[in-house]
């Protein structure tokens, strides 16, 4: 598995409209094929990403947040006449997802089975038991700084599940291999030049 595909799968939508229509879509940010979608800030400070890109997820979503009527509403009953209405849907996304923490937000649309998901930090990350269930943060000794917590590796393979073994070596750890093993410098040349500060 390569890094690139993980990130190529996730464009499937992208790939059959090439396909199909030759039409290349170019960078559009937030203001893609479905509204609401996008990034949007929680009461708490906090950044999540929602997308509704289907019908039945947004009036999932409007029942969620007591706005029935936009259901019925022709300027939101349809993806496409959201899309057209991006932003008075946005400002009423925002807003309620404004007026909630993270998770007073999250557990309302896990209920209704609506998609919102956090945008973590670093320090989310780390706090994350099932980053440390799935072994994606691994600690490592080094030589200079002891234990240090690297990303493991992606796939875990079950029969060949492979390991990180160290953080990479100190500054200047290969020095006298290279210098004497590949090099063919002697001891004493080597030395010489630690002596001199080359080293």
């Amino acid at each position: 598995m390569s890094l690139y595909e993980s990130v190529f799968r996730l464009l499937d939508g992208l790939v059959a409209e090439y396909g199909v229509t030759g039409r290349v879509r170019e960078r559009t940010g937030d203001a893609g094929g479905a509204s609401p979608a996008g990034v949007y800030e929680t009461g708490d400070g906090r950044h999540v990403v929602l997308v509704c890109s289907t019908d039945r997820t947004f009036n999932r979503l409007a029942e969620a947040m007591g706005r029935p009527d936009m259901i019925a509403d022709p300027r939101y009953a349809t993806n496409a006449r959201r899309v057209q209405h991006r932003d008075e849907v946005d400002a009423i996304v925002g807003a309620w997802l404004e007026a909630r923490t993270l998770e007073e937000s999250r557990g309302v649309l896990d209920a209704v089975g609506c998609p919102m998901s956090p945008v973590n930090s670093i320090a989310d990350i780390f706090a994350d038991p099932q980053y440390r269930a799935r072994e994606d943060i691994v600690e490592v000794d080094h030589p200079r700084f002891g234990k240090v917590p690297m990303p493991g590796l992606v796939p875990m393979l079950s029969r060949t599940p492979g390991r990180v073994v160290h953080g990479g070596a100190d500054r200047g750890a290969h020095n006298d291999a290279v210098l004497g093993g590949l090099l063919g410098l002697a001891a004493d040349e080597i030395e010489a030049l630690r002596r001199a500060g080359v080293l």
